[in-house]
Parts: C-alpha cells; sequence; structure tokens
C-alpha cells in the first residue's frame, strides 16, 4: 500500500513524476517505479517524501486514511509575530471545540 500513498501525495499535490523527482533529487524513473509499485521505497525515500509533504513517516505504515501534518517552530518563527497570536487562538478554539 505504501506505493499507492506515494502517487496519492504527488497527485493530490498537482506534481508530475518529473516535478516531484526534481524537488525530492531522485529521478523520474525513480518516482514511476515507486507509484509502479516495481521498486521499494526505502527510508531515505520514505524520509524524503514525509519532509517534503511535511508529514510523519508513520503515515506510510497506517492502514488509517488521514495524515498527520508536522508544523514546525520554524515554520510559526517565519510568520508575522501579529500571525502568531491568531495561530494560538485558533488552535485553542478547536481543541475546545472537539475536546471530550
Amino acid at each position: 500500500m505504501v506505493y499507492k500513498k506515494l502517487r496519492e501525495l504527488r497527485v493530490t499535490h498537482n506534481l508530475s513524476q518529473k516535478e516531484l523527482a526534481e524537488k525530492l533529487s531522485l529521478t523520474q524513473s525513480i518516482i514511476s517505479n515507486l507509484e509502479r509499485n516495481t521498486r521499494r521505497a526505502d527510508e531515505d525515500i520514505l524520509s524524503r517524501y514525509a519532509t517534503y509533504f511535511r508529514i510523519n513517516v508513520n503515515y506510510f505504515f497506517s492502514e488509517l486514511e488521514s495524515r498527520t501534518f508536522v508544523i514546525s517552530e520554524k515554520d510559526i518563527a517565519d510568520l508575522p509575530v501579529e500571525a502568531h497570536s491568531e495561530i494560538l487562538k485558533t488552535i485553542l478554539e478547536l481543541i475546545n471545540k472537539y475536546k471530550k
């Protein structure tokens, strides 16, 4: 199922195999082979996908369809200061809304 998730990520983000290959420093042939399940995705390749698509590597091994997106401190630090409080407010509102 890993190969299906690799393809899904690329297609969902409207990338051609060639575009994704360039972004991951791979060849288009490698992307094609991964998506056709004629080549296994090793740890390095999965790490490249996870980093680029900002997801947890465990997504590839999960039976669940949902992805866990990773947001780093740098992502927030790169935003304007006024966005910081808005982000925190939104997160707290969502936590309270879905808290059981």
